[in-house]
């Protein structure tokens, strides 16, 4: 069938392809290297998200998961003793199975397999975003491959990570490769401290981190132009939370919500010390809410969620 399709002229192919589904597209592509080169000139037909998810890449389009791609890293000796279906060619041509929905791949390193799948992809369709969703599974490649994205300029939707065990400058790497995500959730890194100093570059929509003890004030400050901000586990004391609220007060950026965990007790009257105090709520049974107005006239309430996290809130 798709021999005489792609002998047809590129103005009618356009118009044929207009009609395939996202998942037919691709296994076109896979026909021929010529039926890639074809279908590649239509790529704006169809934009999907990829979603990463331990092994796994999903592709989704209009809100609906169309294909997966599981990657299995297998050594060379294990390669003949595997059940295959076939083979796809992405960088290189690779041994495949079919499982379902499911497209099993075999490869022999994971960066490599997650970046070639990806440049398939983006030269298949257009991608909206890439979201990274790592939970059970190593991830010593996941640094690698968002490198790879921001390299082709790919929007990265959300990223969320378990506790890093990668070394301090893999984290740095790590931190600076999301930098551009809209949601970044990490549970934590495996050692004290991150020399990391260009957190006055993320611009999230959400932020959360775990275990915040690498934070110092001045990593907490540069996080103003984040919307919501969740810190777990920050090493302050209540002179450091006023110094860093004190600093919100002069330029608040986009921030939106701020809270933070922290060992220790705190008397929240000591975190507001000498701040612009423009109202006091105090209701029974709760803590007292604090109102303060920035230098440009912005109001934000700072209170106590729970005995150990300080909540600050801009007015809407």
């Amino acid at each position: 069938m798709s021999f005489p399709l792609l002998r047809l002229p590129e103005l009618v192919l356009g118009e044929i392809l207009k009609n395939y589904d996202p998942k037919e597209k691709l296994f076109l592509v896979q026909t021929s290297q010529r039926a890639r080169r074809l279908i590649s000139k239509h790529t704006k037909l169809h934009t999907v998200k990829i979603r990463i998810v331990d092994s796994y890449v999903e592709i989704s389009s209009h809100h609906e998961l169309f294909f997966r791609i599981l990657i299995e890293t297998v050594k060379d000796h294990f390669f003949r003793s595997l059940q295959v279906h076939s083979s796809w060619r992405f960088n290189t041509v690779v041994p495949v199975r079919y499982q379902g929905y499911t497209l099993v791949s075999l490869w022999k390193r994971d960066d490599t397999s997650f970046q070639e799948i990806l440049d398939l992809l983006n030269e298949v369709f257009r991608i909206k975003e890439v979201s990274f969703e790592i939970v059970q599974v190593p991830s010593n490649w996941i640094v690698p491959v968002l490198e790879h994205v921001n390299a082709k300029n790919l929007k990265i939707g959300s990223v969320e990570l378990p506790t890093s065990k990668e070394n301090e400058e893999m984290a740095e790497r790590l931190l600076m490769a999301s930098r551009g995500a809209s949601c970044l959730k990490i549970k934590g890194f495996n050692f004290p401290t991150i020399h990391f100093n260009h957190f006055h570059l993320f611009r999230m929509d959400y932020l959360m981190f775990r275990d915040a003890s690498f934070m110092t004030v001045e990593n907490i400050v540069d996080l103003r132009n984040c919307k919501r901000v969740f810190l777990d586990n920050v090493l302050c004391k209540e002179v450091d939370m006023n110094k860093i609220l004190r600093e919100y007060m002069k330029n608040p950026g986009n921030l939106q919500e701020l809270r933070m965990t922290y060992y220790g007790s705190t008397e929240l009257e000591e975190v507001v010390k000498d701040l612009n105090i423009v109202e006091i709520e105090v209701i029974e049974g709760r803590y007292p809410k604090y109102w303060l107005i920035t230098d440009n006239g912005i109001r934000f309430s700072v209170t106590k969620g729970s005995s150990r996290t300080v909540v600050m809130i801009r007015d809407t």
